[in-house]
């Protein structure tokens, strides 16, 4: 079935950096409460900061894995060939084409 392959096939991957001294970056966190919180500064510190990725299939969530400079497209292209794909084919999960 050409429609199950696809959705077998089809991975969501997600990424975001974590500031290390604890500011929280509000364009991916949203927090809700019943009352109004109490007026909150934060000063942004561009610091150190992390950045974490993962994937997720219908049958299985691979990473997390963390890159601890700027993920650059060749930092992208080692953690995919070294990482994710070998994480992926020890799943055993068939590969569909």
């Amino acid at each position: 079935m050409e429609e199950e392959a696809v959705l077998h096939n089809t991975w969501f991957t997600d990424e975001t950096y974590f500031h290390l001294n604890g500011v929280v970056n509000k364009q991916n966190v949203r927090f809700w409460a019943r009352e109004l919180p109490h007026t909150l500064h934060e000063k942004e510190n561009y610091g150190a900061e992390v950045n974490v990725w993962t994937a997720i299939s219908t049958h299985v969530i691979i990473g997390a894995f963390f890159f601890d400079d700027t993920a650059t497209k060749e930092r992208y292209k080692d953690m995919l060939e070294n990482s994710f794909i070998p994480h992926l084919l020890a799943t055993g999960l068939p590969i569909h084409t």
